[in-house]
């Protein structure tokens, strides 16, 4: 699969961000938040309806401790409506 990747810096959604990637991008592909220090907000993600397949935050202080995103916001996202989790997705194979 092809997707355009965005860096973000801040916490927010940046719709304009994805809207730019599409505009850019030769063919219909998705698009990811390929690198930001903020998770995003889940509430904000559902109400802009902004389609950003993953999003994957920087490591060390930004993943490992509370400085920048706290336990309670990962776990609201990783648990909020919008997010697509395994269980969510479709059984495409079954191991026998």
């Amino acid at each position: 699969m092809e997707c355009a990747g965005a860096v973000l810096c801040g916490c927010t959604v940046e719709e304009e961000k994805y809207v730019e990637l599409m505009k850019i991008t030769k063919k219909n592909k998705g698009a990811a938040i390929a690198e930001t220090g903020i998770i995003p907000d889940g509430d904000e993600l559902e109400s802009s309806r902004t389609p950003w397949l993953w999003y994957m935050t920087w490591s060390h202080d930004f993943a490992l401790t509370e400085k920048f995103n706290d336990y309670e916001a990962l776990k609201r996202l990783y648990n909020h409506s919008f997010a697509v989790t395994l269980d969510k997705l479709p059984k495409l194979y079954e191991l026998v």
